[in-house]
């Protein structure tokens, strides 16, 4: 099944650029992903990870875990920690969000 999309009311210009914006972003979001699988393959994370994974700050991951949105673990007597399970479950549940 092919289908077909109609342009009407626009210059050559104006499609070439909506379509260069939008292989970019494409391209930007795939990229991000990258950058961020080697903190989504290890068993635990750091507040700095995740706020680096959800480009947020420390009081946004402070307000997940009030919410309940995120559970913090201790491992040792100071280290907080974050399952990155978790971590990554509501990774997809924001992008599923987002779009």
């Amino acid at each position: 099944m092919t289908r077909q999309v109609l342009v009407q009311d626009t210059t050559i210009e104006s499609l070439i650029e909506q379509i260069n914006s939008s292989i970019e972003t494409t391209i930007e979001l795939v990229l991000d992903r990258k950058s961020k699988q080697p903190i989504l393959d290890k068993e635990w994370c750091t507040i700095n990870e995740v706020c680096s994974l959800f480009d947020v700050t420390k009081a946004t991951v402070h307000l997940w875990i009030r919410k309940g949105k995120l559970t913090k673990y201790k491992l040792g007597s100071r280290s907080t920690r974050f399952k990155t399970d978790e971590v990554r479950t509501l990774l997809k549940l924001i992008e599923r969000k987002r779009n």
